[in-house]
């Protein structure tokens, strides 16, 4: 008996989903509501597709595993590896000292990144995509999803996965069922991202990228200046609680010298605009809860940012939805496509895949006034400690990488409490620019400029090793 499984949404989640259950299922067929572009070009099902965007340690991870040199398929096509020495990443009052991360990361546009997933995708003998293909409503029989109705005509399936995003409409669609929808913890936010395409030139400033964070709660602005492809910088400009970076080249310009180092402004007005500013905006953080549910339909799941939307600032949702999948892959190992137990299951894990980027990240928003949802306790104590660890990274390499790795999702948040790393972050942030008053070696812009034969000046990151 052949089995089938169904996958709503081709969005990284939903190609990710796909490619786990294809070692699952006889057949897997993805259902996309867009009209999917031939090349690597934004799509309308996925706004915040225009803005930067990173794929996690262990996102990264878990690709390479599951699509073999995709990771050079992208750097041939353009896509950047950074290297740690070379990234200004201003967080904490100071910038952090840079140094090894251990291993390069990949930068790239997000439709780089999806036409890529989609053509390995499509070359899986076992998987379908159809597009464009609109999910009319679900076929359920007692407590089963036994199918659903696309375009009015009916497909039946083992298994049907949700990967339709933070606005799905399965909810809806099941409630009408008789299934209870999952109750939804909130956390606002009130974020706006304006990103905008620059042409890049070889030695625009001394450095690969950069990364500009807010210190709460009395700035609220950020700015991310990534390398993608096609010798382009993208720019992204954020803001919260309403305050919305101007969408007219003086006004971005005058928002990004706003912040807390200015040399990303001089970058910006003196290289060439490609593209106008577009906006996303994203009012909060948003986990539904279909762990906490008592009933769950059977032959039904869901996955990525329809289980989880996370402030988009930390980089954190397609490595989450990554994970997800991998899980997926996992329990589908023990447990067939008809398993009554799955649903129960798969949320249990999922949740344990959430709850750690979750508290970390909506923690830290917490440290802005304006935030407001569901405070866990503690919070304001890890947010304290977190600064001193953000002040310890300015001169300790080995405080820098340990955060990197947690906000990579590669090592447990615990692996920052450990008694050595709490004395290093001690004793680290006691000798932190933003503490001492004492100067930091700072990005120098060369635009216009002839570039000095040393790429990367400063003391060499192994000096400062505490």
């Amino acid at each position: 008996m052949t089995t089938k499984a169904i996958v709503i949404g081709a969005s990284v989640a939903g190609l990710m989903a796909a490619r786990a259950l294809s070692d699952r299922a006889d057949e897997v067929v993805i259902f996309e509501r867009d009209d999917i572009p031939d090349g690597p070009d934004p799509r309308g099902g996925v706004p915040q597709g225009r803005h930067a965007h990173a794929l996690l340690g262990a996102g990264d991870k878990v690709m390479k595993a599951w699509f073999p040199g995709l990771r050079a398929q992208l750097v041939e096509k353009g896509a950047v590896e950074l290297q740690g020495e070379n990234v200004w990443w201003y967080e904490g009052g100071g910038f952090k000292v840079r140094s090894s991360w251990g291993a390069s990361v990949l930068t790239f546009s997000r439709p780089l990144l999806e036409h890529n997933l989609r053509q390995r995708v499509r070359q899986l003998p076992n998987v379908t995509l159809v597009s464009p293909a609109t999910i009319d409503d679900f076929i359920v029989v007692g407590d089963r999803v036994v199918g659903v109705v696309v375009d009015g005509k009916v497909h039946n399936a083992d298994l049907i996965v949700d990967c339709s995003g933070r606005y799905t409409r399965s909810v809806e669609l099941l409630q009408a069922k008789g299934f209870a929808p999952p109750t939804i913890e909130q956390v606002e936010v009130g974020l706006v991202y304006r990103s905008v395409l620059l042409r890049r030139g070889e030695n625009d400033f001394d450095g690969q990228s950069a990364q500009i964070s807010p210190d709460f709660p009395d700035q609220s602005r950020r700015a991310v200046l990534l390398p993608i492809e096609g010798d382009r910088w993208l720019l992204t400009l954020i803001g919260m609680h309403g305050d919305v970076p101007p969408a007219d080249e003086q006004g971005f310009s005058d928002y990004a010298r706003s912040l807390p180092t200015p040399f990303i402004a001089d970058v910006f007005d003196g290289v060439e605009k490609i593209s106008q500013p577009v906006a996303h905006r994203l009012p909060s953080s948003q986990w539904r809860r279909f762990d906490k549910l008592e009933r769950h339909p059977r032959g039904f799941l869901v996955l990525g940012d329809a289980v989880t939307s996370f402030n988009p600032i930390y980089g954190q949702g397609m490595t989450s939805a990554s994970l997800q999948a991998q899980s997926l892959h996992e329990l589908l190992a023990t447990e067939p496509l008809s398993s009554p137990h799955l649903a129960r299951k798969h949320y249990k894990r999922v949740t344990k895949i959430i709850m750690g980027p979750w508290s970390s990240t909506v923690g830290v928003d917490f440290a802005h006034p304006k935030t407001t949802g569901k405070k866990a306790w503690g919070t304001g104590l890890m947010n304290r400690y977190l600064r001193l660890a953000h002040e310890a990274s300015h001169t300790s390499p080995k405080v820098s990488l340990k955060l990197m790795q947690v906000q990579n999702l590669v090592a447990p948040k615990s692996a920052l409490f450990n008694p050595i790393m709490v004395a290093r972050v001690f004793f680290a942030s006691l000798r932190s620019p933003a503490r001492t008053g004492r100067g930091q070696p700072r990005p120098k812009v060369f635009v216009g400029k002839q570039a000095p034969s040393i790429a990367f000046p400063g003391r060499p990151a192994e000096r400062l090793a505490l």
